[in-house]
């Protein structure tokens, strides 16, 4: 915005012409050589500005950064549920929840999107008071749930039988990360890094395992029940930081 103004400002006032300078050149001090080591913005930080500013999501949806772990939850996407009598699963952003009162307590409902098709979910009171402290706008959400139609809308409704935060639904069924090193040079550095990466994390239900390859020898290993951890959000984003996206496998 600086520089925009300045370049206004210089060629209002014909300067541009007698220097022929860029702005960037003119006014180094607030280019953008000083933001060449800044770390990119992550998918959620990105979007969560978009919404902030703009009151939508412009360049995405949140749900994307679990598109690769979404296969091991759901049955399928909401825009492809049909109604059954069976338990089906599905996952999505909560973007609205309204409370009902009724004879026995409060219930819920709530509106989920997965940028396929979005849909209502009611909860009733018991299952409400158990998950209304998780289940706020914003917060991505696993439902086991009966779909029927809806004779209100002619659209179709989910009835909860379970809700769970994604967090929550990855630490009941991942059974393991496995962070590759093949591609790195191992020291103690290496080491080191990961111990402290890993640390504020451990005592979890998630075992670790590393690979390695080197000098035509390769091998897994799964380190001790102390260093399983809480697959949180936060770790898998700065393993990946550290080693590499490509690098980090999650088994389900």
């Amino acid at each position: 915005v600086k520089l925009a103004d300045q370049h206004s400002k210089i060629t209002a006032s014909g300067m541009a012409d007698l220097f022929g300078a860029t702005p960037a050149e003119s006014a180094p001090e607030i280019g953008y050589a000083a933001f060449s080591q800044v770390r990119r913005f992550r998918l959620r930080d990105r979007l969560q500005g978009e919404w902030d500013t703009l009151g939508l999501y412009l360049t995405g949806h949140p749900i994307e950064e679990y598109a690769g772990e979404l296969s091991n939850f759901i049955s399928c996407r909401l825009k492809a549920l049909q109604p059954s009598r069976s338990v089906q699963i599905v996952a999505g952003l909560v973007l609205d929840i309204r409370t009902i009162k009724t004879s026995r307590g409060i219930m819920g409902v709530m509106l989920i999107d997965d940028d396929s098709a979005r849909i209502d979910v009611t909860i009733f009171s018991e299952q409400y008071a158990a998950c209304r402290d998780k289940i706020g706008k914003g917060s991505m959400v696993v439902v086991n749930g009966v779909l029927s139609e809806d004779e209100y809308t002619g659209g179709l409704k989910m009835r909860a039988q379970e809700v769970r935060t994604v967090i929550e639904a990855r630490q009941t069924m991942l059974k393991s990360l496995v962070i590759d090193l093949s591609d790195s040079t191992m020291t103690l550095a290496t080491v080191d890094n990961l111990e402290q990466l890993i640390k504020p994390y451990k005592n979890g239900p998630c075992g670790m395992k590393v690979k390695y390859r080197c000098h035509g020898a390769e091998g897994e290993f799964t380190l001790a029940e102390e260093w399983a951890v809480q697959p949180e959000d936060e770790l898998l984003h700065h393993l990946r930081d550290s080693f590499g996206a490509g690098n980090l496998q999650l088994l389900y």
